[in-house]
């Protein structure tokens, strides 16, 4: 037996574990976004809140600015960075939540469960994978640009067909986002594996993949509820 294999082998075992511990965090933290967006959604839908006026500009421009704020402050303190993502969280629900009154909720569960099982078998895939996926992230990366330039086009035009063919299009971009993503988180804690660093960085992970599940969902319930109108 060689014993200056131990060593080695021990550093392997350590940074395994810390990998893991790291992506707990990452998915501890999303999974706690997501389930507030849910909780705040599903209470101003059934308070029958709606956002009108000046004061709903202002709460969209805050939730706009805040996902740039979250990374830096996670860098400064942890507590900062992980308060600011479940404020954002919490705004997102009530943002969303005049839009999931147009749907039913059979559509609303589809969508979920169908972005659920997309999300958890893409992040895996991003994972384990040892191929590179960096070349089909910045395909991906330079799609979403053109789908918002799109999206913002159709909102002038409201062509239906367009804005199905922008929802599948989305769904296969946030699909291998998530995948694209994961692995980087990976790469990031390889290179970066001291505590408060990996913290910071879980912190903008979480924050990443919620983004991508999010739109995902809205994607898929924009699919789903083609024929609703519960208005």
């Amino acid at each position: 037996m060689n014993n200056f294999d131990q060593p080695t082998e021990r550093r392997s075992v350590n940074n395994a574990v810390g990998l893991n511990t790291f992506f707990s965090r990452v998915y501890g933290w999303m999974g706690a976004s997501v389930l507030i967006s849910a909780l705040v959604a599903f209470f101003v839908i059934n308070a029958g809140i709606s956002m009108s006026g000046g004061a709903a500009i202002v709460l969209i421009i805050v939730w706009a600015v805040i996902p740039f704020l979250i990374q830096g402050a996670a860098m400064r303190s942890a507590g900062l960075g992980l308060a600011l993502l479940f404020v954002y969280s919490a705004m997102t629900g009530f943002v969303f939540s005049n839009i999931l009154m147009v749907y039913t909720n059979t559509s609303i569960v589809a969508a979920f469960v169908s972005s659920a099982s997309l999300f958890i078998t893409m992040s895996i895939y991003g994972f384990v994978t040892k191929r590179s996926l960096a070349k089909m992230g910045t395909i991906l990366i330079a799609a979403l640009i053109a789908i918002i330039v799109a999206s913002v086009i159709n909102i002038f035009l409201h062509i239906g067909v367009l804005s199905l063919i922008i929802s599948i299009i989305s769904v296969i971009i946030f699909t291998g986002l998530t995948a694209y993503d994961t692995q980087i988180l990976k790469n990031f804690y390889n290179q970066n594996s001291d505590e408060s660093t990996a913290t910071a960085i879980a912190i903008g992970g979480a924050l990443t993949l919620y983004i991508n599940f999010i739109n995902l969902f809205l994607s898929l319930l924009q699919i789903f509820g083609m024929g609703d109108n519960r208005n």
